[in-house]
């Protein structure tokens, strides 16, 4: 209903339940995601491993920045006019792709928290492996390129790249020796493979209109969790988010 009552959402999605352990919400969408300047994406209900339970906190109709792969619901003839999913990203990031492009063509995308799916997650790749946390690093860095509007492209990537550097680092002196791999070989692969993702971005480009680009936190997620100890949605400024 809400999907059909409003030409202007191109996509939306319910809450989403961890499965395994419900009520927490699921750490692949929770009740809608968001991402801050740094191309760090966040849910409301979840800071990276910070879950939250659901306690209908976040039973408010939402525009969101970017709706789950878990459960969207998005127009087909937007879906096949931007492209689709892009088959470069394997299991991580794809659906925040697609969101960034609905956004950069004029959308808007919302979260719908009445409907509700329980969702397993964890079943294509294994949390904590190399092969995650790779297309992780890897797949953000290939979105951001992708989708960042002319003149923040490289203002953005090197602030970002220096971060994954130090989240290496951090990897290193706290001896997860697989993170820390996985984290250089991300960033290694995604400068050496440049000029591909250069024409991904050239496609992508030829579709923004009208960017909408509400749903961006216009601080640092990571300062506001890892400095600032903040561990729920509920605590961030939200007089920063876009």
């Amino acid at each position: 209903k809400m999907i059909e009552s409003d030409s202007t959402i191109g996509a939306c999605m319910p809450k989403v339940i961890h499965q395994p352990s419900p009520p927490q919400f699921d750490y692949g969408g929770a009740s809608g995601g968001f991402m801050d300047k740094w191309g760090y994406c966040f849910c409301r209900g979840r800071l990276f491993h910070h879950i939250e339970s659901d306690q209908n906190q976040y039973d408010d109709n939402m525009e969101v920045f970017w709706t789950t792969g878990a459960c969207m619901l998005i127009r087909a003839d937007l879906y096949h006019r931007l492209g689709g999913l892009d088959n470069d990203f394997y299991a991580h990031m794809e659906e925040i792709d697609l969101c960034w492009r609905l956004r950069n063509a004029g959308y808007r995308l919302m979260v719908i928290p009445e409907g509700v799916v329980h969702h397993v997650g964890g079943s294509i790749i294994t949390y904590g492996s190399f092969t995650k946390i790779f297309h992780n690093y890897r797949n953000n860095l290939i979105m951001m390129y992708k989708n960042l509007l002319p003149g923040r492209v490289w203002s953005t990537l090197v602030p970002r790249l220096i971060l994954d550097l130090v989240a290496s680092f951090k990897s290193l002196i706290s001896g997860n020796w697989t993170e820390w791999r996985a984290i250089l070989a991300a960033d290694i692969q995604f400068l050496f493979r440049l000029g591909k993702w250069r024409k991904n971005r050239r496609e992508a480009q030829k579709h923004v209109h009208e960017p909408n680009l509400k749903g961006i936190y216009r601080r640092s997620i990571v300062a506001d969790v890892f400095l600032r100890g903040k561990k729920k949605f509920s605590e961030l400024n939200l007089d920063y988010l876009d």
